[in-house]
C-alpha cells in the first residue's frame, strides 16, 4: 500500500483524484504488459471488509479498470490528423478496416514537438484516403485497454492494419516525413495512391519516458 499526499499534484491528476475527493484509494495494477490499469474505490475508506471484498473482486478480473477520456468533439475528425479520446479509440482505430498510424504523445514531450511537423505533413498527405488514417493520442488524458498497446515513452507510434487489428505493429522506424511515407506504402492493407515524400528532413530518433 502506498500513501500519496495530496500536494503530489501529478500523481493526483494521473490516478484522477482533486483534494475534494480525498481520503480516496485505487488498486493499480501494474501486471499488464499494456500498462497499469487503475480501480478507484468508490466505498469508505475506513471500511475494512468492503475494502478486502473490492480488492478481491478487482484481482479476479470481475471489476473494469477505469479509463480517463477527453470528450469527442466533431473537430476531431476534420483535420489531416485524427484526434483520437479515449471513448473514440475503438471505433476510429478498431472497429473498421482502415490502416491507422498512431501516435501516443504527451503535450510537454519535447521529442513529440519535434516530430508534429513532419506528421502534420502526412496526414494532409493521406487526407484524401478514406482508408489510411493519421492519428494521434493524448495519453496523458486519455487512456485505453487494448492488447498489444504499451506506451512507456513519448512519442509511442503504432500500426493498426486494417485487415489485422487484433495485432498492432510498433512503429521503430525513422521519423521524417520519408520514412512514415515509405512504412505505410509497405505495410498497409488498403491501397495508398500515389503519395510520395518530397524530401528527406533531419530525423529525431528521441523518446521521453513516461
Amino acid at each position: 500500500m502506498i500513501n500519496v499526499p495530496e500536494s503530489q499534484d501529478r500523481v493526483m491528476d494521473y490516478f484522477g483524484f482533486k483534494k475534494s475527493d480525498l481520503p480516496a484509494a485505487v488498486f493499480a495494477d501494474m501486471s499488464s504488459q499494456g500498462g497499469m490499469k487503475k480501480f478507484p474505490f468508490t466505498g469508505s475508506v475506513q471500511d475494512a471488509a468492503n475494502i478486502k471484498s473490492f480488492l478481491t473482486d478487482a484481482m479476479a478480473g470481475k471489476i473494469k479498470p477505469s479509463l480517463k477520456s477527453e470528450e469527442p468533439s466533431p473537430a476531431d475528425t476534420e483535420g489531416g490528423v485524427t484526434v483520437v479520446k479515449g471513448k473514440t479509440f475503438q471505433e476510429l482505430v478498431l472497429d473498421n478496416t482502415k490502416d491507422v498510424l498512431m501516435e501516443f504523445y504527451a503535450p510537454w514531450c519535447g521529442h513529440c514537438k519535434s516530430l508534429q511537423p513532419d506528421y502534420d505533413a502526412v496526414g494532409e498527405l493521406f487526407k484524401g484516403n478514406d482508408n489510411i488514417v493519421i492519428a494521434k493520442m493524448d495519453a496523458t488524458a486519455n487512456e485505453i485497454d487494448v492488447d498489444g498497446v504499451n506506451v512507456k515513452g513519448f512519442p509511442t507510434i503504432m500500426f493498426f492494419k486494417g485487415n489485422n487489428k487484433p495485432v498492432p505493429m510498433k512503429y521503430e522506424e525513422g521519423r521524417t516525413k520519408a520514412d512514415f511515407i515509405k512504412f505505410i506504402k509497405d505495410n498497409a492493407s488498403n491501397p495508398t495512391g500515389d503519395v510520395d515524400a518530397a524530401e528527406d528532413d533531419e530525423d529525431d530518433e528521441g523518446s521521453d519516458e513516461l
